[in-house]
């Protein structure tokens, strides 16, 4: 544990990179973290993950190299690379397709019920062919009608699954238009104000 410490004490601290951070994003439960990485050894003047910054996201960010950063969005972790674009970085939040999610909440119910009673009219339209025991044109026809409507409601269905699957957050990058500030990366100590004045003669 010691050996670990003075390992950590010895690192050379990397200058920072300071960077604008813009979120565009059309929900706010999103928050963007910074964390420390598993296969590094521990620092000990910052938590395992600080939060910099959530729901509402447009400042300077002095970006460490040794750290990880993470834009969580409603339980979805997109890791993000703060320097990528420079000294200003623009992140789009883009919400899941609405058309999909329309279709794909109506084509699986509907392809699991027609599935499900196509499979019963195809296992029904057997019996009654084999029952028979002489050729049935109501059993040959609820057999194969049976059998296009399981096929046809399990496509369905599928798709449903494929269009919900992929109707999912995204997250883009691209350069951003506010460049950060000039600033120091420490608040300046302001100044001691002067002494007053001694007093004068006539005062004593």
């Amino acid at each position: 544990m010691l050996s670990l410490l003075l390992t950590v004490l010895a690192m050379p601290d990397p200058a920072t990179t300071r960077v604008h951070l813009v979120v565009e994003s059309p929900t706010r439960t999103y928050e963007l973290v910074r964390q420390q990485r598993p296969d590094d050894p521990y620092r000990t003047d910052m938590l395992a993950a600080e939060s910099v910054c959530r729901e509402r996201c447009n400042l300077d960010v002095d970006v460490d190299p040794r750290l990880d950063y993470v834009l969580n969005v409603t339980g979805t972790r997109f890791p993000v690379n703060m320097t990528e674009h420079g000294s200003s970085l623009l992140l789009r939040v883009e919400p899941p397709s609405r058309a999909k999610r329309i279709a794909s909440s109506v084509m699986i119910p509907v392809g699991l019920v027609s599935s499900i009673l196509g499979s019963i009219a195809g296992v029904t339209g057997g019996i009654l062919a084999v029952a028979s025991g002489a050729p049935n044109d109501l059993g040959v026809a609820l057999a194969a009608g049976g059998a296009t409507a399981f096929g046809v409601g399990v496509i369905t269905f599928i798709i449903g699954i494929v269009l919900r699957r992929t109707s999912v957050i995204e997250l883009s990058s691209e350069p951003g238009t506010v460049q950060p500030s000039s600033a120091p990366l420490t608040p300046e100590v302001p100044a001691a104000p002067p002494p007053p004045p001694p007093p004068s003669p006539t005062e004593t």
